[in-house]
Order: structure tokens, then C-alpha cells, then sequence
């Protein structure tokens, strides 16, 4: 998976033609795992920070320099520095 910041992650996610997931799509992504899905496969399931989170679209509300993140092996999301690189999956409406 690439890793970028939160900036680099939107803009790549829309010249693919889609978009960095919503926070109801990443935790619609976690489900996969017990469902046969490989997706969590490809990232770091490890529990520590930020090891397994990927980009999720939207800022978090009055805090400019974090950004959604959610973590594949659990389902858990948390608000990272828009700054830190975290591996990125782009979706298609």
C-alpha cells in the first residue's frame, strides 16, 4: 500500500477517480476480515500507533491538523496528525 500524508492521500485518491473512504466505509472495511476479505491482509495488523490505520476521508471538526483514521485488524479510528504517513485505499462512488 502507499504511504502518504493526509494532503498527499485526498489528492492521489481523487486522480484515481475516487476518494479516501468515509468513517461508515471504514468500518464497513473491517468487516471483511471475518468474512474471508484479504484487505486486512495487506496492511500491518500490529495494535500499536499508527500500525494498521489507513486514511478516511473528512477533517476532524475544529482540530485542523488531524485527520480519520482507521485501523483494518480492529476497527478502531482515531484522529492522527494530517502530517503523519499512513497508508492510503481509495474507493470508487
Amino acid at each position: 500500500p502507499k504511504s502518504m500524508d493526509h494532503f498527499n492521500a485526498a489528492s492521489w485518491a481523487t486522480e484515481q477517480g475516487g476518494s479516501l473512504p468515509t468513517r461508515a466505509q471504514g468500518d464497513y472495511l473491517t468487516t471483511l476480515k471475518g468474512k474471508g476479505g484479504a484487505l486486512t491482509e495487506l496492511f500491518n495488523r500490529d495494535t500499536s500507533f499508527p500500525a494498521g490505520y489507513v486514511w478516511l476521508a473528512g477533517n476532524v471538526p475544529h482540530d485542523s491538523f488531524s485527520a480519520w483514521g482507521q485501523r483494518l485488524s480492529d476497527g478502531d479510528q482515531d484522529c492522527p496528525s494530517r502530517y503523519l504517513e499512513l497508508p492510503v485505499l481509495c474507493v470508487r462512488r
